[in-house]
């Protein structure tokens, strides 16, 4: 082959090195006004649109929707939509019990905070949750616990309010959210919105991180390519 072909191929490499994109780049946003740290994670709600499995069937009248067995049981805690007390039908529902909810997040994500949505009506003998026990996991086997509880206390005299608990930016593909309701069993608890505060590298870091790679592979053709050329032995470190 030619030099002067060899020198095309390494500056069509660079090229493409210089217009190379994550092809995953949908999922997150770029704020250009941030710092320009190729680092930089772009936080996002990283249960949005995620699939979820619970261990007790909802109450028939704040059921989920649109359950696609085995793989979900709804969508309305992973839909970016909360009520309020006129609609607290946006909402998943169980009479007094311990109940679990299982996020899959798809792939391993790096969790900050972990909120959730809940709508009391003591009217109706709605309740907020006593307390949530919020878990990650990479596997769903080896689970580990925020350490503290998401409580409602704060909330007297509100009908809907966020609750939320932090982590030290935990790896993780699974949160659980173990809900635990009050001593009567008379009440119920009602959650519309689970939320996990998580990064994932933004489309400009990819982007600087493969064209990295591409420019390392450039320079090493070029520099063998003019090796070959020349009939130097390769250069020992």
């Amino acid at each position: 082959m030619k030099l002067k072909n060899l020198w095309l191929i390494a500056v069509a490499i660079l090229i493409y090195a210089c217009n190379a994109e994550e092809t995953r780049s949908w999922e997150v946003t770029f704020d250009p006004n941030k710092p320009k740290d190729p680092n930089e994670q772009s936080i996002i709600n990283v249960a949005a649109g995620k699939f979820y499995k619970m261990n007790v069937v909802a109450n028939s009248a704040y059921a989920d929707k649109a359950p696609l067995d085995p793989w979900t049981s709804g969508t309305k805690l992973t839909d970016e939509e909360t009520g309020t007390l006129s609609t607290k039908n946006r909402g998943v529902g169980w009479d007094a019990q311990t109940v679990e909810v299982i996020i899959d997040l798809g792939s391993l994500r790096s969790i900050t905070e972990v909120s959730v949505h809940a709508i009391s009506d003591p009217t109706s003998q709605i309740v907020f949750p006593a307390q949530i026990e919020v878990s990650t996991s990479k596997d769903k086997s080896q689970w580990e616990k925020a350490a503290s509880p998401i409580t409602y206390s704060d909330s007297n005299g509100k009908s809907d309010a966020w609750g939320k608990t932090d982590f030290s930016n935990v790896a993780c593909r699974y949160v659980k959210a173990t809900l635990k309701s009050s001593a009567s069993t008379s009440t119920m608890m009602l959650i519309d919105e689970i939320k996990g505060k998580g990064g994932t590298l933004s489309a400009f870091a990819v982007k600087i991180r493969i064209a990295h790679s591409f420019h390392l592979l450039t320079v090493w053709s070029i520099s063998t390519i003019i090796r070959i050329r020349s009939g130097r032995p390769r250069r020992k470190y």
